[in-house]
């Protein structure tokens, strides 16, 4: 590669890195009178030359990657107008490979400066500090988080003196997007390095302040000489993780050290809420700034320059990312509201262009409709309530009694159905005692019937003062409701616990149940109605990501709580809607990574084919994740969209078999359950050709009933799951939901745990209202029991632990806890988990 020359133009004369995907060079710019040095970039684009692909789709996938990378090309260049970050100064396209050309930054890294056991004084620190400060600033101006902030990134420049900030990982970012071969731009959740990456940009959900964080870690480390990683490793609080750092420094101020303790906070919500915030505390601690000429004690001979691209980790990762716009903890006015989202954020990544059409949506319906109904501020109490009945009577998507929403909970027993009727036709009257008469009736028919026990127990609350939380399920049209079933035993269990218990400080519980048919417009027409109605204090449910994600807006504008119990989306819960909150972020990272590491290591197995549904967000995630886990240590060998209409289970393992696969990795979603069982089934039935298969399951479909009704196909299929039912628990909820339905499984638990808090929120209060609910959500001492234990958030979070289980076959039908004659069990011993 050296003294190749790249574009006519750029001669390269040294190799700085290189990755699996992509290299650094310095190149010299032979076009120029003074042929200057220059940095570029290069990255080939993964999968437009996948064979298995038409020529139309191989056009169609370099077309979607073009675009994406000239798009990336001119955040570059805008950010490149800041005098300490690297200009963009072309960029093109050559035998299908990108490349970047940057300018050359003569200088050395910052890290050459960071000696260990030599600390730095305050003036040197804050003269740092003020530097970066100072471009960040104008960084996230831009809407952009730079996510690997650390001293090899952090160049001081020769001519000047000056700190450049570099290396905002476009290739790293394009290498990332480009790994799918799907068709769809894929993305991993974490980047950024051990020591200067705070527990949020971790998590895969970094917000502007999440480089303050990683300032501050460097400014703490120059002060202590000692490695960030040591601080965070040596340092840290056992149960808070807090950094206990002050007491490694002499001669620092107590102004700087209560400065940077903020920077270091472990909830971002207690760090400067931007780069500006923080630079005017820093400002005000003395009226004689430090000069920004530091002179290092050591600079090293050799001449360093932006930080080469190096080896990329087991998964590929994002590099520049479109911000959160930062949340305080409090609900900003209608004004601050639509400031913040009428600046839309740069088309980045897909998940950027999600984010600003939430945002677009909460600016629509700000200026449509005011952020409060009239029936009055939300700041006013609950008050003596009757069945909603205004908001009932409005919309027949909306019922807490008045009305049958699943027809079919009790088609197939006649008594049952003529007693739930009569029961609603009572409630439509208020003639509360008959109503309830009915649905107890019906219940001692039919115990199974979540909808029946939710309208029996708002009867016996009546037209008494109540708190009323809505459920939200997609019922659709009746006709499977089987997912809507399985949240409403949650919501309906905590409800009846409550109240049996003498309600929420004396106030019972009602719920009103809500379909929003699995559908955008309707989701939109039932948030609307659920905001107008001051009886409502909170919101549970929406099944489908992308609903979530269109409605959370709407009940951000009225300040209305919404805890999604099942969605499993990584970004969903990204930091933007202080009002949003998830019981399940079942980690699909954490996920994809247990289930590669068990094929490898565990069955010692390399090549897989993944069974997917192309049109779901969470399937296609968790394919581009196990992708990105396995990696070096295996083989992705066939990938089968069991979406399609022309799917053909049979065919399909035939041309996995041929393609040397030793594993499927199954990802269906509810809708395309039937073609994930065909394959199953088959594989089942040819032995001969498919018995030598292992399978393995995802982390929120198939853990569910039906897996082991299908036990005779499903036996021995391993899953990573986020919830396991605890046998053992003789008080709590496993043993409670086993007598009500006889079989519940983590949907219903995560709809019990988002009930479970929403009581916890509302027991804070004597005069709950909706921004106390928040607030009660969002305390760092918040906590309550849930079905698997404490549930707390953390960044809006619940984040439970992922376990392996397997399909096992039981003695009996009697001996399983099931009743289906198979049980999931731990993989590596334990109790039956369902």
């Amino acid at each position: 590669m050296i003294d190749q020359l790249l574009d006519q133009r750029y001669k390269v004369l040294q190799i700085l890195g290189a990755g699996g995907f992509g290299r650094t060079y310095i190149a010299q710019d032979l076009k120029q009178p003074s042929k200057p040095k220059c940095v570029i970039k290069q990255l080939q684009p993964q999968g437009v030359d996948d064979p298995t692909l038409s020529d139309a789709s191989r056009d169609n996938r370099w077309d979607m990657a073009h675009k994406f990378f000239e798009k990336e090309a001119e955040t570059l260049e805008v950010l490149g107008n800041h005098d300490q970050i690297p200009r963009l100064l072309a960029y093109f396209e050559e035998e299908q490979e990108f490349y970047l050309v940057q300018e050359f930054i003569d200088g050395h890294p910052l890290s050459s400066e960071l000696i260990q056991g030599q600390p730095w004084s305050e003036t040197q620190a804050i003269a740092l500090l003020k530097d970066i400060l100072t471009i960040l600033e104008f960084v996230h101006g831009k809407n952009v988080i730079h996510r690997d902030i650390k001293p090899d990134n952090i160049i001081r420049r020769k001519r000047d003196n000056k700190l450049v900030l570099v290396d905002f990982g476009a290739v790293k970012q394009v290498r990332g997007q480009m790994m799918t071969n799907s068709g769809a731009f894929g993305w991993t959740v974490s980047i950024g390095t051990e020591g200067y990456r705070p527990p949020e940009q971790a998590a895969g959900r970094p917000r502007l302040n999440s480089d303050l964080y990683a300032l501050g870690m460097i400014a703490i480390q120059a002060l202590t000489g000692i490695n960030a990683f040591d601080l965070r490793l040596s340092y840290s609080d056992p149960n808070t993780d807090e950094i206990h750092w002050q007491d490694k420094v002499t001669n620092v101020s107590p102004g700087l050290i209560e400065f940077l303790t903020k920077m270091l906070r472990q909830n971002w919500r207690d760090r400067y809420e931007s780069a500006t915030a923080a630079l005017q505390a820093l400002e005000s601690l003395t009226a004689s700034p430090p000069e920004n000429n530091y002179q290092p004690t050591v600079v090293p001979t050799a001449v360093a320059t932006q930080l080469p691209v190096t080896t990329p980790p087991p998964a590929p990762v994002a590099g520049t990312e479109v911000a959160p716009a930062a949340q305080p903890t409090q609900q900003p006015t209608q004004a601050t509201t639509a400031s913040k989202t009428a600046s839309k954020p740069l088309p980045l990544k897909p998940i950027g262009l999600a984010v600003a059409g939430i945002l677009a949506l909460a600016l629509v319906g700000g200026g449509v409709r005011s952020l409060m109904s009239s029936s009055g501020d939300s700041n006013q109490a609950v008050s003596n309530s009757t069945v909603n009945s205004e908001v009932q009577s409005d919309n027949e998507l909306i019922s807490s009694g008045d009305r049958i929403l699943i027809p079919n909970e009790g088609l197939d027993n006649q008594k049952f159905q003529e007693l739930k009727e009569s029961g609603v036709a009572a409630m439509a009257k208020k003639d509360y005692v008959t109503a309830y008469k009915n649905f107890n009736q019906a219940l001692t028919i039919r115990r199974n019937a979540p909808e029946t026990l939710i309208y029996l127990n708002n009867a016996e609350i009546g037209d008494k003062k109540s708190y009323t939380l809505a459920a939200v399920v997609p019922i659709k049209d009746g006709k499977d409701p089987g997912r809507a079933l399985e949240m409403l035993r949650g919501f309906a269990q905590a409800q009846k616990e409550v109240n049996e218990n003498g309600g929420i400080n004396g106030v019972p519980l009602k719920l009103a149940i809500v379909n929003d048919y699995d559908n955008k417009e309707k989701a939109t027409e039932v948030a609307e109605n659920l905001v107008d109605d001051s009886n409502i204090i909170g919101v549970m449910g929406h099944h489908i990501t992308g609903v979530t994600e269109e409605v959370a807006p709407i009940y951000q504008q009225g300040n209305l709580v919404l805890i999604t119990p099942i969605s499993v989306v990584d970004e969903l819960t990204d930091g933007s809607n202080p009002y949003l909150f998830r019981m399940n972020r079942a980690n699909i990272a954490k996920g994809a990574d247990e289930l590669a590491d068990y094929m490898v290591k565990n069955w010692q197995r390399r090549k897989v084919a993944i069974f997917y549904n192309q049109e779901l967000d969470y399937t296609r995630e968790m394919k581009d994740a196990f992708k990105g886990e396995l990696f070096n240590e295996g083989e992705v060998v066939g990938e089968f969209d069991i979406s399609k209409k022309s799917f053909n289970a049979y065919t399909g393992l035939q041309t996995a078999k041929a393609n040397g696969a030793e594993v499927i990795l199954l990802l269906p979603s509810l809708s395309t359950l039937d073609n994930a069982w065909d394959v199953l089934r088959i594989k089942n039935q040819s032995p001969d050709e498919f018995g030598d298969l292992k399978v393995l399951g995802d982390i929120a479909t198939l853990y569910r009933l039906d897996t082991l009704k299908k036990g005779r196909d499903t036996e021995d299929m391993v899953l990573a799951v986020a919830w396991r039912r605890d046998p053992s628990d003789t008080q709590g909820f496993s043993q409670s939901s086993g007598k009500l339905w006889g079989a519940v499984n983590w949907v219903t638990a995560m709809s019990y745990d988002s009930a479970r808090a929403f009581i916890a929120a509302i027991e804070q209060s004597d005069n709950p209202t909706r921004e106390s609910i928040q607030k009660a959500l969002v305390a760092p001492n918040f906590q309550t029991n849930g079905a698997s234990g404490i549930i707390t958030f953390k960044n809006n979070d619940v984040i439970p632990d992922i376990q392996m289980v397997t399909v096992k076959k039981m003695p009996s039908i009697e001996a399983s806890e099931s009743k289906t004659g198979y049980d999931f069990v731990p993989v590596e011993g334990g109790f039956s988990s369902f």
